[in-house]
């Protein structure tokens, strides 16, 4: 006979000698999952199990990290307004001048080249039926080379073109010299043509005073002077100049001319051109100069070089 109250129970039998209870309580260990097609590992379900159980949590936290966003965004703009409209009249005052047209004339005179200055022009008596016209220039400008063509002009006549360039802050004789006394130039004009400017590069010259006192460091010394007299007005007084010219910069300089001014008393009378091929630093040249100018008396001799310092052809090149 069937003993109902006796009949075996497949869920609690006991295997391997493990309780049941236990066993049904027991947490699924994925550690041990092996998939047979390789495409499932158990660090893949152990991440997606826990995503399962997180997405609510995480979705919340996305949810909180954009308000806070928006609250932020929201504050800053807030922030700039409030400024803005407390500072509302002082915005139409900067908009009012924006508006204002900006005189740029007025900005460029602080930067733009200033023209030379011309402090006086001269005429003296230089031979036989020849005259010198000579003009005394000033370049104002601290930084500016100013390049140029020049002549003299009175009563329709003019003067042959020359050209020339006057360094910063430099001052010196720019002369039309044996001109045929003939054409009539009283009280003459210095007329500049082509003229341009060539602004010192600040960042290879710091100090361009500096600079050029150090380049063109001659000295004058022993200067004499010889009058002569010709009883005859038709022949020229060859009155000698000499002096002692020393190059006392470190440089050494390739054909360069120079000019001589002449000076009585302190006051300009004349000047002569001379041409040196070479001068070597800290040599000295023994000069020897003629004059045809009449009834002249110098007592001062004065070096105008004309060389463009700024050049790297006026330089002679090292021995190598």
């Amino acid at each position: 006979m069937l003993n109902l109250y006796n009949l075996p129970n497949n869920n609690n039998v006991i295997k391997n000698g493990q309780d049941p209870v236990d066993s049904a309580n027991k947490k699924a260990d994925f550690t041990q999952y092996v998939d047979p097609n390789n495409e499932l590992s158990h660090k893949n379900i152990k991440w997606g199990v826990w995503f399962a159980k997180s997405r609510v949590l995480l979705y919340r936290l996305l949810i909180a990290f954009l308000i806070l966003l928006v609250v932020i965004f929201w504050g800053i703009s807030l922030y700039k307004w409030g400024i803005y409209l407390w500072d509302w009249p002082v915005q139409k005052q900067i908009y009012a001048q924006i508006a204002q047209s900006e005189n740029y004339n007025n900005i460029n005179k602080k930067i733009q080249a200033l023209p030379l200055q011309i402090s006086g022009i001269q005429i003296y008596s230089s031979g036989v039926k020849k005259q010198d016209i000579i003009a005394e220039v000033y370049n104002p400008n601290k930084n500016f080379i100013i390049y140029f063509s020049y002549y003299f002009t009175a009563g329709g006549n003019k003067t042959e073109l020359q050209n020339t360039f006057i360094l910063p802050l430099q001052s010196r004789p720019v002369p039309v010299l044996g001109v045929n006394d003939t054409v009539s130039l009283s009280s003459p004009r210095f007329v500049m043509e082509n003229v341009s400017w060539k602004r010192v590069d600040p960042h290879k010259i710091f100090n361009v005073d500096s600079f050029q006192k150090e380049h063109l460091n001659f000295t004058v010394a022993s200067s004499g002077f010889v009058q002569a007299y010709a009883a005859d007005k038709e022949k020229a007084n060859a009155h000698v100049i000499s002096f002692k010219l020393k190059n006392n910069s470190p440089y050494d300089y390739k054909a360069a001319m120079y000019y001589a001014g002449l000076y009585q008393g302190g006051s300009f009378v004349g000047v002569i051109p001379m041409y040196l091929d070479t001068f070597k630093s800290l040599e000295t040249k023994d000069i020897d100069l003629r004059s045809f100018q009449s009834n002249l008396s110098v007592d001062q001799v004065k070096i105008f070089p004309v060389i463009n310092i700024y050049d790297k052809e006026v330089y002679l090149e090292l021995k190598k």
